[in-house]
C-alpha cells in the first residue's frame, strides 16, 4: 500500500510520524526540494503527546517529483493551497483515493469537480500539532478523528476498512461518520470560535479559558454561527459550546494554525473558516457581525 501525504505542515507530519511508527512508510511530498532533502537526510524528529522524541527515518520528495504511483493520498495542505495541490495530485496515475483533512467548506465540490470519478473521504480531526521545524513536529493534543464520505453513508461503504486499516497500529482514534457534512460544520465552528481569537490575542488555545471576555467572545461566535448552520439544514445543538471548550482544554499548549500563520507572517485561512460563514449568512441574506468583524481585524493583522 503506498500511501502520500501531501502538506508537510504540522497535521502532515503529525500523520507521518503516527503513520512511520505503524510501519506503514509514508511519503511525505513538500512544497519545497529544501524541506523534503531536510527530512531524507535529517529523518523527522517526532515528540510523542508524553513527551518522549523519537527519531523517524522519512521518505519525502517534492510536489514536482511527485510519485506517479500512490494508493492513498492524504491531503493536509491548507484551503488557500488546495487548487495548487489538487493541480499537482492530477498527474497520479488511476486508481487511487483522496482523504481530505482541511478546515472549512468548499474544499469537497472543488474536489469532486476536478476528480469526479475518484473515491474522495473527508477527515475531521481534533488532533493537536505543532511543527517546530521543517523536520521536527510535536503531538500536543489528543483527539477524534472522523472519515466519511459526502452525502453517502460511510456504514455503507464496503471500502472503509481499508481506511481504517491505513491507521491501523497508531495512536489515533479514527470513527466512520455516516454524517459526515454536520462534522465538517462543527469543525468549521470550531475553528471560528478559537483560531481567530488565538490569533488575534496571540496565545495558545487553553489560554482562551482563562479570561470570562475570550469565553464571552466565543459564545458569541458561536450562537452566530449555530443559526447561520442550521439555515444550511445541520442541526446544531446548543450544547456543543461545551465541546468547543473540551478542545481548547485538550489543546491547551497548542497553538493554533491560523496562530502559525500569523507569527511566520504567511496568509491565514480566515476567508476559508470565518470568511466562509460570513458568506454562507450571506446566501440567507443574512448579515454575521462578529464573524465579519474577526474577519477584517485578523486580515489586516495579517496585513500588517
Amino acid at each position: 500500500m503506498n500511501i502520500g501525504i501531501l502538506g508537510a505542515g504540522s497535521l502532515g507530519l503529525h500523520l507521518a510520524g503516527q503513520l512511520s511508527m505503524a510501519g506503514k512508510d509514508p511519503i511525505v511530498v513538500c512544497r519545497s526540494r529544501e524541506q523534503a532533502q531536510q527530512l531524507n537526510k535529517e529523518g523527522l524528529t517526532y515528540r510523542q503527546l508524553e513527551g518522549r522524541s523519537v527519531q523517524l527515518n522519512i521518505r519525502a520528495t517534492s510536489v514536482v517529483d511527485i510519485p506517479q504511483t500512490i494508493d492513498w493520498l492524504l491531503l493536509t495542505v491548507k484551503q488557500p493551497q488546495l487548487e495548487e495541490a489538487l493541480a499537482y495530485a492530477s498527474h497520479l496515475k488511476a486508481p487511487f483515493s483522496f482523504i481530505c483533512f482541511q478546515n472549512g467548506i468548499g474544499h469537497e465540490t472543488l474536489i469532486s469537480n476536478q476528480f469526479p470519478t475518484t473515491p474522495v473521504y473527508f477527515a475531521v480531526t481534533t488532533e493537536g500539532a505543532y511543527r517546530d521545524a521543517q523536520d521536527s513536529v510535536r503531538h500536543t493534543g489528543k483527539g477524534i478523528t472522523w472519515i466519511g464520505k459526502w452525502r453517502a453513508p460511510i456504514s455503507e461503504d464496503p471500502s472503509f476498512q481499508f481506511v481504517k486499516n491505513l491507521f491501523s497500529n497508531t495512536s489515533l482514534h479514527v470513527v466512520g461518520e455516516d454524517q459526515i457534512e454536520q462534522r465538517v460544520w462543527k469543525k468549521l465552528i470550531i475553528n471560528s470560535c478559537i483560531n481567530p481569537l488565538t490569533a488575534l490575542l496571540g496565545v495558545k488555545n487553553g489560554l482562551l479559558l482563562e479570561s470570562p471576555y475570550a469565553g464571552q467572545a466565543m459564545g458569541m461566535l458561536f450562537e452566530e454561527a449555530r443559526l447561520i448552520a442550521e439555515l444550511e439544514g445541520i442541526k446544531i445543538d446548543p450544547s456543543f459550546l461545551q465541546e468547543i471548550v473540551t478542545v481548547c482544554r485538550n489543546t491547551y499548549e497548542n497553538k493554533s494554525s491560523m496562530l502559525q500563520d500569523i507569527e511566520a507572517g504567511r496568509k491565514t485561512e480566515i476567508e476559508f473558516i470565518t470568511g466562509a460563514i460570513e458568506k454562507t449568512a450571506s446566501k440567507h441574506e443574512k448579515t454575521v457581525y462578529y464573524h465579519a468583524l474577526l474577519k477584517q481585524l485578523v486580515l489586516a493583522k495579517q496585513e500588517m
